[in-house]
């Protein structure tokens, strides 16, 4: 940095180039150039700045959407003039709906699209060492099936053993271990609440529940070392979407995928299930919002439709609001009860498609061809495979003389696929510590593979790495790095924040990581879990500077603009948010602390009598304040005084300090959720004394 002196010892220093640096944790204060704290600050090429916050576009919480779990998938698509964006959670999949504003209804809607998912939330789907205790809130029998309601989140998932212990019973004891079955519904409970169980004689039985009731989840593999991350073999669960024209497409971990057509409602994506429906005869009479339930195939009669386009009063477009079951692919259904009468005829032949994925990890659309990556058949595991559907068929999975569906097993990959990313005109597929190309190669064999980096970069969970450009930015268990494929970069490792990620991450719910190109900001932001079993942090790089950034939030799941103007996000609570654009919901503390600067000479004291500061902000949009804090030995805490402490403005006036130690730390701090500027300038005068 400039450093100007004057023969009485006087110095000035012209810091405005370390103001954008970015932060250097876990390196030594003389490696670090200038900030060695910060939460909630970003570096541009510009200075630095308060990163902007996101505003709430709806909570999922509220009535009669009622999420209460994490978001863990956002994708989005534009449905003629409507803009759709799709929000997974661990339960259900929610639309927000936004029309062009000479359709009516005028403005967004929110709707539940799909249910009865089970992702999991945690590793193993609990957060608990062997031991742990839940109090039992209520307990309630019906028809053999106990249901007991406990005062926090259990974190069990199905198949899990558990005990029971101290509940009253006046005839049927249900005390002792059993095995948890998927939870149902319990109005105003969260489903992570609820615990049901089977072969309990059949009855109404009203239990007693006192100080005495609790869960036991003490049968287990799990270590007693009292850590919320333990080892484990089953791990947290994503959605990754992917859309294929106007339909789409979710693979959802250990749950089997999902699949929306031209439908509003999203179905089970197997070949035991109903992905569509095209219209067999139109009828006549029908208008726009008839409603067609009960319809029969002969044996079922749950499929439902409702009308969504007519032509003098003949079907041409209908939206399926009940799939139905135990329908074949081809089947004609016909029948049902109109709401409101008038219309008649109307039948519609069913699409089931021969897809018979039981799990799935990653979803990635190549040309006409929808990808399949890490999955299971029943009890066999192909997790190091990937296959494909027919061109332009996504019913169509199965490889046959007369389509171009087919598989290919990766047989050089060590451990499973994690991720999938567009890389130039191929795809990048990760494992955890592998990276290979997966190409279109044309008949026959339509795509094949090659190794691309052996043992040299992986990624953590199915979005935990981005395309930009025609580059990779991605997290491995080493850290953050950046490859084109040819050759891999670790850009975490000079700032030490690849250090910091394996110094503080928990190594087991790194399946919760999402990253995201905020293209924007021309960053890729990731959302961490560090010292927790869910995200607590941002961390950001910004690909044109090649600084990081930081900040505490629990963003579970991210969307690029695209389809939108704006970026998309969601929470850990089940919050909708837009992205970036405000500087509302950013930390409430955003500060940023420069390492202890001895200005290369440790043992002379540095006195500061000045300090100019150069700053650019929105109006009325709050000012942060600047403080200069010493300390006389490099790892102790800096003292900081209320008369060397400053709020900034903007007119680059000098404004008077006197702090004075060996060492001179700078804190700058912003408490206001609208405040919005960038610091570009920073001149610091003082002089040197003796030593002390």
């Amino acid at each position: 940095m400039p450093f100007e002196t004057d023969k009485g010892g006087g110095f000035k220093i012209d810091a405005s180039d370390l103001l954008k640096t970015g932060v250097y944790p876990e390196r030594f204060d003389r490696q670090i150039p200038f900030w060695e704290t910060v939460n909630g600050v970003q570096y541009t090429e510009f200075g630095m700045r308060r990163k902007a916050g996101r505003f709430i576009i709806k909570d999922l919480k509220d009535s009669p959407l009622n999420s209460n779990t994490p978001i863990r998938g956002i994708t989005a698509t534009r449905e003629y003039d409507t803009k759709v964006a799709y929000i997974g959670d661990l339960r259900n999949i929610y639309s927000y709906v936004q029309k062009d504003s000479t359709l009516s209804p005028v403005g967004p809607s929110y709707n539940k699209v799909g249910s009865g998912y089970n992702l999991r939330r945690n590793a193993a789907g609990t957060s608990w060492d062997i031991g742990q205790e839940i109090s039992i809130a209520s307990a309630s029998r019906s028809l053999g099936t106990l249901t007991v309601v406990t005062s926090v989140p259990h974190g069990l998932i199905p198949g899990t053993e558990f005990e029971i212990e101290g509940l009253g019973y006046a005839t049927s004891d249900p005390n002792g271990v059993h095995e948890a079955v998927f939870p149902t519904n319990e109005p105003g409970v969260p489903a992570e609440n609820i615990i049901t169980f089977a072969n309990i004689p059949t009855g109404d039985e009203t239990y007693t529940v006192d100080g005495s009731s609790k869960v036991i989840l003490g049968v287990t593999n799990w270590d007693d070392s009292g850590t919320v991350w333990d080892e484990a073999v089953n791990e947290s669960d994503q959605w990754d979407f992917e859309t294929f024209g106007s339909f789409v497409v979710g693979a959802a971990g250990s749950n089997k995928p999902v699949i929306k057509k031209s439908n509003v409602n999203f179905n089970t994506f197997h070949n035991d299930q109903v992905s569509g429906a095209g219209v067999t005869n139109g009828g006549s009479g029908y208008s726009v919002n008839d409603t067609i339930t009960a319809m029969t195939d002969g044996g079922d009669d749950t499929f439902a439709i409702k009308v969504t386009g007519v032509a003098a009063g003949v079907v041409t477009g209908f939206e399926i609001t009940n799939f139905g079951s135990d329908i074949s692919n081809g089947q004609v259904i016909s029948g049902g009860t109109l709401s409101p009468a008038g219309g008649a005829d109307f039948t519609c032949t069913a699409i089931v498609p021969n897809i018979d994925f039981d799990s799935l990890e990653c979803f990635h659309r190549q040309g006409p061809h929808m990808l399949a990556f890490n999955y299971t058949k029943g009890t066999v595991d192909y997790s190091t495979s990937f296959a494909w559907c027919s061109a332009d068929n996504l019913d169509d999975w199965v490889g046959s003389a007369t389509n171009t569906a087919g598989s290919l097993l990766i047989r050089e990959a060590e451990t499973p696929i994690r991720c999938v990313c567009q890389l130039g005109n191929g795809l990048a597929v990760y494992t955890e510590t592998q990276m290979f190309l997966v190409n279109y190669v044309g008949l026959p064999n339509i795509f094949g593979y090659q190794v691309a980096l052996e043992n040299s970069v992986g990624a953590v969970s199915p979005n935990s790495v981005v395309s930009v450009g025609r580059k990779n930015y991605g997290l491995s268990r080493d850290g953050f790095f950046v490859t084109d494929g040819a050759a891999v970069q670790l850009i975490g490792r000079e700032s030490g924040m690849n250090q910091f990620f394996r110094d503080n991450a928990a190594d087991s719910e790194l399946a919760q990581v999402y990253a995201f190109d905020n293209s924007k900001e021309n960053e890729v932001v990731w959302a961490l879990p560090l010292n927790a079993t869910a995200i607590t942090k941002e961390i950001y790089y910004n690909y044109k500077t090649n600084q990081w950034g930081m900040r505490d939030q629990t963003i579970s799941a991210y969307l690029d603009r695209g389809v939108f103007h704006t970026a998309l996000s969601g929470d850990t609570s089940g919050i909708f948010y837009q992205e970036g654009d405000t500087a509302n919901l950013a930390n409430s503390s955003v500060f940023a602390i420069t390492k202890a600067h001895d200005l290369n000479n440790a043992d002379r004291v540095k006195e500061i009598s000045a300090v100019r500061v150069g700053m650019e902000k929105s109006p009325d949009s709050g000012s942060p304040t600047f403080s200069i804090g010493w300390s006389n030995t490099i790892d102790a805490t800096p003292t900081f005084l209320a008369k060397d402490s400053f709020v900034i403005d903007e007119s680059f006036k000098s404004f008077p300090v006197r702090a004075a130690g060996r060492y001179i730390t700078i804190k700058i701090e912003s408490g206001g959720t609208s405040d919005d500027w960038t610091i570009t300038n920073l001149v610091i005068q003082g002089r040197m004394e003796g030593e002390r």
